[in-house]
């Protein structure tokens, strides 16, 4: 069995969940997933998704109430969780803190890699790791991570669907896309991708698309809600947005508003992305569409 903690927000936790499932599947073992409602996103799992996998992986979902085990909102150190929800002695916790050293490189750190590239440095990294634990320990394993595990493969971002109500509204928004790029930004607490994807660098990129490209429509996800306003300003009916009411993460409502905005994201021809957003990759990844980074 593995139980895995997937921690950070919402795209964080899609990749981590998806790249853990893969890893169940090539080594034969369950899955047990321990979502935590914390400050970085307090909503329910089946409040936001289905579980579609039809695989011979067992799959269970925990929902728990993160403050109820997270002093001062930070994620505390297991498997001391395992003992008390699970009734289960870990015999091997790999955190999060250990990938995040991993995944920590002067490469990126200097924008000479794009995350992709940096993505798959990871995976050569923790490959070995993983593969020894999983072959030669078959008792209890937790892992923590706000990372993708695993390369992805034909069958990455299939296992997790949106609820019907959620998916509904995509689909209502999709209709009205024509020619319709998506346009991801991110701003307040990601101080690399406002440094690198400046507004400047955004609205120059939508000029010289329609200068190019005078049919384009740019669908658009941010969670700033003055950079919104900016470019509808500037570009009017050429940006098409969902309507939010909230960015807080610890408001369900505004997690759902998050997936709808992703799944929106994902079905647009392309996106012009974030540096260094996992929102924007994962959007590209569920559509399997192209996603540039503005730099």
């Amino acid at each position: 069995m593995i139980y895995l903690i997937p921690v950070g927000g919402l795209c964080n936790r899609i990749r981590a969940i998806d790249s853990a499932i893969s890893l169940c599947d090539r080594y034969g073992r369950d899955l047990s997933i321990i979502w935590l409602n914390d400050s970085s996103l307090n909503c329910n799992f089946h409040d936001i998704f289905t579980l579609t996998y039809k695989g011979k992986t067992q799959i269970e979902i925990i929902n728990i109430n993160g403050y109820q085990f997270l002093p001062r909102q930070r994620v505390i150190r297991l498997p001391r969780l395992g003992i008390k929800v699970l009734k289960t002695r870990i015999e091997a916790y790999i955190s999060n803190a250990f990938f995040a050293n991993v995944y920590a490189s002067s490469e990126h750190l200097k924008h000479k890699l794009r995350m992709r590239e940096i993505d798959q440095l990871f995976y050569q990294k923790i490959e070995p790791v993983l593969s020894s634990v999983l072959k030669n320990m078959h008792s209890p394993l937790m892992l923590e991570s706000c990372y993708r595990l695993c390369d992805t493969d034909e069958h990455s971002y299939t296992y997790l669907q949106p609820v019907s109500d959620i998916e509904e509204k995509i689909k209502a928004k999709v209709e009205a896309f024509h020619h319709t790029i998506g346009l991801h930004i991110r701003r307040t607490d990601n101080q690399r991708s406002i440094q690198v994807s400046t507004d400047e660098k955004i609205v120059r990129s939508l000029e010289v698309t329609l200068q190019q490209e005078p049919d384009s429509t740019f669908f658009l996800c941010s969670d700033s809600e003055a950079t919104k306003q900016r470019l509808i300003e500037l570009f009017g009916d050429k940006i098409i947005t969902n309507e939010v009411a909230s960015y807080d993460r610890n408001k369900s409502g505004a997690i759902k508003d998050a997936v709808l905005d992703l799944y929106c994201l994902s079905r647009t021809e392309k996106i012009y992305g974030s540096f260094f957003s996992s929102f924007s990759q994962v959007a590209a990844d569920l559509g399997h569409i192209e996603k540039i980074t503005i730099r």
